[in-house]
């Protein structure tokens, strides 16, 4: 909660990935003056394949974001191993109007361009390694590598897998080994049994494959 002699609030985002700049987009909307910190040079896409569906599309437009020919919208099928459509999934009509499509196609640079241009001028502070965190009751305190400090009133942890916020709040845990792996890459050339503007998924027991439509910078291609 912002603190009650502060009405406006001063918010720290921890971590500039897709759901810090979606925090901060947030944040502004709600009229509080917000600062992202990150320990990198710049804000950089982890991965490079990624789909989306329309509700966190419509989010992105409400928080500002230019989703303008933003991916290559799909309809969606699952098939068995020998190619039989097993499932095809049906969309309200209305959604498809408005998106052209349900799971929509894209790589992730593209999205981080785009939620950077969103984000209000000085908002974004890059080369900063928080590297402890004390809070009271009045307020929460960065400590960054270089021996500097920043105070706010409310922190929000979006700093990944190894978050420095969740360690500081419930202490350090080990990682869970899901056993998932997965292979992913994507090309701009046509290939052979694909359709555009389409999704698949098949699968056995133990293994999905997929491919989907993408489109990428007004380019047209497949992941």
């Amino acid at each position: 909660m912002l603190m009650p002699n502060n009405p406006g609030g001063c918010v720290a985002v921890l971590g500039a990935g897709p759901a810090g700049m979606a925090a901060a987009l947030s944040i502004a909307q709600a009229g509080h003056e917000v600062a992202v910190y990150e320990r990198y040079r710049e804000a950089r896409p982890a991965g490079n394949i990624l789909n989306l569906w329309p509700p966190p599309l419509k989010a992105l437009r409400i928080l500002g974001v230019d989703t303008e020919d933003l991916g290559s919208p799909t309809d969606s099928e699952f098939r068995n191993l020998r190619g039989h459509v097993r499932a095809h999934v049906r969309q309200d009509p209305e959604t498809k109007r408005a998106y052209g499509g349900g799971f929509i196609g894209l790589l992730r640079p593209e999205l981080y361009e785009r939620m950077l241009a969103a984000i209000p001028p000085g908002t974004l502070r890059f080369n900063q390694q928080v590297t402890r965190i004390e809070q009271n009751d009045h307020a929460v305190t960065l400590h960054f590598a270089d021996g500097t400090t920043a105070e706010h009133d409310v922190l929000v942890g979006a700093d990944g897998i190894d978050s420095l916020v969740r360690r500081t709040l419930w202490g350090d845990t080990p990682k869970r080994e899901h056993r998932l792996h997965i292979f992913g890459g994507f090309t701009f050339t046509n290939v052979d049994g694909t359709e555009p503007n389409k999704s698949v998924l098949t699968h056995s027991r133990t293994v999905q494959g997929s491919w989907t439509s993408i489109r990428h910078k007004g380019r047209d291609g497949f992941q």
